[in-house]
């Protein structure tokens, strides 16, 4: 199973990621039709793009985190 994302057409930003597929319909519903990190207007009219990416890994963000994750290795 691989992850899906739905990112804003004018900036970019991540507007859904998950493993679940969900209709754009809904992620627009949910974001109240707007992007709310470049202030575009959402529509249904958008571009379907198939992108094969590596295995997820979330970022690391605290260095406690970090500097175990380091000691495991």
């Amino acid at each position: 199973m691989m992850p899906f994302e739905i990112a804003c057409g004018s900036c970019g930003e991540t507007l859904y990621w998950g493993m679940d597929l969900i209709p754009p319909r809904e992620v627009l519903r949910a974001k109240r039709g707007i992007c709310y990190n470049c202030g575009a207007k959402l529509s249904l009219d958008f571009v379907l793009e198939v992108i094969k990416c590596e295995a997820y890994k979330p970022p690391i963000r605290t260095m406690a985190v970090r500097n175990k994750a380091t000691e495991v290795e």
